[in-house]
């Protein structure tokens, strides 16, 4: 008689050697996404500096034009206040805050035309 296999009892077939799979394209992936959203992040940061040079360069400039106003309006006080002679070598140093300071100096000259 012819013996027959029974389907419980199946000889295990062979194992292939496991295909090598491409690794690592995951993690070059995250790290090229980590540099560009440092890149963004430094670009950001950068920007907001620039702003806000610019908005305190912008607030130094008032000061400085309300300082050499009120300057001005000191020294055309001296000169109206009174006779011409009055203002003749007065001086004044006006402290406009933030480090500003303006000196004013009014002089009285005659002129014959």
């Amino acid at each position: 008689m012819t013996q027959r296999r029974s389907h419980l009892h199946r000889q295990p077939r062979p194992r292939r050697p496991p295909q090598a799979r491409p690794h690592g394209l995951g993690a070059i992936a995250v790290i090229v996404v980590l540099v560009l959203l440092a890149a963004m992040a430094a670009a950001l940061l950068r920007l907001g500096q620039q702003a806000q040079n610019a908005s305190t360069q912008a607030l130094l400039g008032v000061r400085a034009a309300v300082a050499a106003r009120s300057g001005l309006e000191w020294g055309l006080y001296q000169a109206f206040k009174g006779p011409w002679s009055h203002c003749s070598n007065t001086s004044q140093t006006i402290d406009g805050g933030g480090g500003l300071r303006v000196s004013v100096s009014c002089d009285a000259r005659s002129f014959n035309e």
